[in-house]
């Protein structure tokens, strides 16, 4: 089976390896109001091409760009006739989009172990690898901050390997053994690298107490690990935060601090460069502190509101810009207004407001920030003007390290409602509609400078019968899809 692309999608040529500004898609247009948004010029908005199968749940959507041409997309998606089941999929477009392939079940070889969180990577083979985190064992979950297997496959030459642990498997009766939080990137010589944290008792003796591991000591511990097609290298540790002794000598005498939301990327010489939240084992709740990390350095960068569990939940992202300087990409969700910033790091200057939003209701909800050629960077921020999660709508935005550029408007979910009464008799009405809310995004660019997004939108379908003017019956539905958009 083939897919068409959506009429309008597909914009001129430009001249290659250069970034198209977003305003000069064929597919964006700016409204009365000065907005661009993508949209026909007389204000309907603009469908991507529909990538989802089954519309119950999805989650972690990626998309990257080969040198060959070929773009992949891979996302996680429940099965309808299984609704507790996940799988992790992938497709690929050999014609810029215009057609996809098959979805192809990458998970499916693990029965009945939860899968969560997943990775696309192409490296300067062409080698496409998708990482995912994997349960311990039955039931146990994949969700950041829980113990879990990291995983992958790599597609070499048309053909897809088996599934690969990319270290040492924890299970139910070696829990602490997994990985906690963990990135991965294509490094600065092409290479897939993986690096994640864990807890330090199973693999550094000296910081047991009695002969007992105490996961009270702190999560700490990187590891990395490079993967060369079928092959992964052993995990090396890369960084431990320092150790303190406590004086008192008690059961939790030797303590690290916890790292969790890693995010950066590897260098030429294949050494990684992150943040991390940084929570003393028994500090109290001072706000979100970030710190850098690198060549064994751990250096404070910014420190975000508490709540800390806010900046858990929607984590800050490293970015590089065309001079080489570090970006940190971070929801500001106390303040007047909640906002999407960007902060340069080692700057005293103030952050610059990407995106905020304005109004009684209004509110900023997440984003996701990527990594493009040249220091091109991207987000994907999801926003709502009513105060809840099924309305509102996606935007995109790109900067080389200048200014970010005019937020585009991706789904224009206003004009997409759509809300029908009809009278069944002289008092029952029967009242059904549809309504759409923002989900999560993910960004490439192709060897032509084109900007190409792998966006969930969420359909929110309700009805309600009434008589007499009294509602005594309804109920509603949510339909998220996936959407492949190039400007």
């Amino acid at each position: 089976m083939t897919l068409a692309l959506a009429a309008g999608v597909q914009a001129a040529d430009s001249p290659a390896g250069s970034i198209r500004a977003l305003q000069n898609s064929a597919i964006v247009s700016r409204g009365p109001d000065g907005q661009l948004a993508v949209m026909k010029k007389d204000g309907t908005p603009i469908n991507g091409l529909k990538l989802s199968q089954y519309d119950a749940l999805i989650d972690s959507p990626n998309i990257a760009a080969g040198a060959d041409g070929v773009i992949h997309v891979a996302f996680i998606e429940r099965q309808l006739a299984s609704p507790f089941t996940l799988f992790v999929y992938h497709r690929q477009s050999a014609d810029g989009g215009k057609s996809w392939s098959e979805p192809k079940n990458l998970s499916e070889d693990m029965p009945n172990i939860a899968v969560g969180g997943c990775r696309l990577l192409v490296d300067a083979r062409n080698r496409v690898y998708v990482v995912w985190r994997s349960g311990l064992g039955l039931y146990f979950s994949t969700g950041n901050g829980s113990d879990v297997n990291l995983v992958y496959r790599v597609l070499n030459q048309g053909k897809w390997s088996k599934i690969i642990p990319i270290h040492p498997p924890g299970s139910a009766t070696a829990q602490n053994v997994g990985a906690l939080f963990s990135f991965a990137a294509i490094d600065g010589a092409g290479n897939a690298q993986v690096a994640w944290n864990a807890c330090p008792n199973p693999f550094r003796p000296e910081l047991t107490v009695n002969g007992m591991g105490l996961p009270g000591v702190g999560n700490g511990l990187v590891f990395q690990a490079s993967l060369n097609g079928s092959s992964a290298t052993p995990p090396k540790q890369v960084y431990m935060t320092p150790v303190t002794t406590n004086s008192n000598g008690g059961a939790y005498d030797k303590m690290c601090d916890d790292l969790s939301d890693l995010d950066g990327y590897f260098d030429g010489t294949g050494a990684p460069h992150f943040i991390a939240i940084v929570r003393p084992v028994r500090g109290g709740d001072n706000g979100s502190p970030i710190d850098l990390i690198e060549n064994g350095k751990q250096t404070p960068a910014i420190n975000l509101p508490s709540p800390y569990m806010e900046t858990w939940f929607t984590p800050p992202k490293l970015l590089l810009d065309a001079q080489g300087r570090r970006h940190i990409i971070a929801f500001y969700h106390a303040g007047e207004h909640p906002a999407f910033r960007d902060y340069l790091v080692g700057s005293d200057d103030d952050p610059t407001v990407i995106l905020t939003a304005k109004g009684k209701s209004a509110t900023c909800m997440g984003f996701q920030a990527y990594q493009g050629p040249g220091g091109q960077m991207a987000v994907v921020m999801q926003t709502t003007e009513a105060g809840y999660n099924d309305s509102g709508d996606s935007w995109v935005s790109t900067s080389d390290g200048t200014a970010w550029s005019q937020p585009v408007c991706v789904t224009g979910n206003a004009a997409r409602a759509n809300y029908v009464a009809k009278n069944k008799g002289a008092l029952l009405t029967v009242g059904t509609g549809d309504h759409y809310g923002p989900g999560a995004g993910a960004i490439a660019f192709d060897k032509d400078g084109h900007l190409l997004l792998a966006l969930v939108n969420v359909k929110t379908g309700s009805f309600g019968l009434s008589a007499g003017g009294v509602l005594y019956a309804s109920g509603s539905s949510s339909s998220p899809m996936l959407f492949f958009y190039k400007f």
